[in-house]
């Protein structure tokens, strides 16, 4: 799935920025920045035979992304902006157990394309959802002396959800407002002590919200 993600991501930024394409469009950069919050939801299936436990962690921070779209017009109102985008984010969950132990998640990096499904409003105002897949740097770490220990990092797929609203400034500049959702696809690791045996089976699904305002360049 990697792979497939990284051929499609060649493929967008090929037609983002090559000019021999055929489609009658307008091609766009810009950069937006704002609030993320990431949703960590864990459950622990133990070896033991214990009863599971599940937790709900939260991270907050800000986040940056800069991206590339060609505009394909379809009608007088209507267009359909293809988006390749990369983003990073400083939110991070931790916690310090009485084990003791830290617990630290963050899911740092992203990157994604997506359609935007645009409807001009009014003479500077237009609307758009947004519709895509990416991946994510997907971390969870535990440091312990006594304990179960882990240090897992994956690039994982998501899906993304989106919709905003753009303010036309000039024939150049664009201003906008938007909300994004990330949804993970499922991730599962195993802990163990430092004798190696084997501890818990560790899944997670991790999600995140963006509330970015951000700025548009045509060229």
């Amino acid at each position: 799935m990697k792979k497939i993600f990284g051929v499609v991501i060649l493929l967008v930024a090929v037609l983002i920025s090559g000019s021999s394409m055929a489609l009658a469009g307008q091609k766009q950069w810009g950069v937006e920045t704002g609030y993320v919050k990431h949703r960590f939801i864990p459950q622990y299936s133990y070896v033991s035979g214990r009863q599971n436990s599940n937790f709900t962690d939260r991270a907050y921070g800000a986040g940056l992304s800069f991206f590339g779209r060609y505009v394909i017009p379809v009608t007088a109102k209507v267009s359909l902006p293809l988006q390749c985008s990369v983003a990073v984010n400083n939110a991070e969950w931790s916690l310090d157990t009485g084990e003791p132990a830290k617990i630290e998640y963050s899911l740092p990096y992203s990157g994604d394309i997506s359609f935007l499904p645009t409807l001009t409003l009014a003479e500077k105002i237009s609307v758009f959802l947004e519709l895509g897949v990416g991946q994510g740097y997907i971390k969870e770490k535990k440091t312990s002396a006594v304990s179960s220990a882990y240090d897992f990092s994956k690039w994982t797929t998501n899906c993304v959800l989106g919709c905003g609203v753009n303010y036309t400034l000039n024939e150049q500049t664009n201003i906008f407002i938007k909300y994004r959702y990330l949804q993970y696809n499922s991730i599962s690791y195993r802990t163990y002590l430092a004798d190696g045996s084997q501890v818990e089976t560790i899944s997670d699904q991790p999600s995140t919200q963006m509330f970015n305002v951000g700025v548009l360049f045509n060229f």
